[in-house]
């Protein structure tokens, strides 16, 4: 892997205050009744047969066009069975972070197609891409560089996913966001993070790698 340099490791952003609370109890409720109705009685639309089956093992009703409508306690038990905090590990020790909490992460938004230099719009690269993980890498106010900064237009579709994942693991030794979009990529970054961490038994005990889902 090769070496890179070692900016001062950032400490990292504490919420100091306690949440501010802008809802009554009575709005409170009425959110509660309302996400409950809607699971049991709308239902929630899952397109993938395995989230499908995942569901159905797990004793919730899917009907045949995929709508699930799920029990509001099993959801909420499921739920809770989330850590509330946990350490995401950088190739760096001195670059890992803390997950929930009172801590905040800041990080490379994710996936735009374009790019805004000299005061000219254009198709983002994967030289653009490069830039903007090294940038990330320098500044101790980013606690991770992502890895899609941009969209790497030019690189081909079938294998962008790895040039970015490269370009995230050796570019920068801060913690890294995995390959989206499809199960594939996702597991072709699970490989990745493995290799760059010391094999694959490092991701069933330890969090080296992160993803974003965007529910619509």
């Amino acid at each position: 892997m090769t070496a890179l340099p070692q900016a001062p490791p950032h400490a990292g952003f504490v919420h100091r205050r306690p949440p501010v609370e802008v809802l009554s109890e009575d709005a409170l409720d009425t959110l509660e009744r309302g996400w409950r109705r809607l699971l049991l009685e709308v239902g929630v639309r899952f397109d993938h047969p395995d989230a499908q089956r995942r569901l159905r093992d797990a004793g919730q009703r899917v009907d045949d066009d995929g709508v699930a409508r799920l029990d509001p306690d099993w959801v909420q038990e499921t739920v809770a069975t989330a850590p509330a905090s946990f350490a995401l590990e950088a190739r760096n020790p001195a670059r890992s972070v803390r997950i929930g909490g009172d801590a905040l992460v800041l990080a490379n938004v994710a996936g735009p197609p374009f790019v805004l230099e000299d005061g000219v719009r254009r198709d983002a690269t994967l030289h653009d891409l490069e830039r903007f993980i090294r940038l990330a890498h320098v500044m101790d106010e980013v606690d991770s560089q992502g890895s899609l900064p941009c969209e790497p237009t030019d690189a081909p579709l079938d294998s962008r996913h790895l040039d970015a994942q490269l370009a995230a693991i050796t570019l920068s030794d801060k913690p890294h966001m995995g390959a989206l979009f499809d199960g594939a990529k996702a597991r072709d970054g699970l490989d990745l993070a493995a290799i760059a961490f010391g094999g694959g038994d490092v991701l069933e005990h330890r969090h080296v790698v992160y993803g974003v889902a965007n529910v619509n």
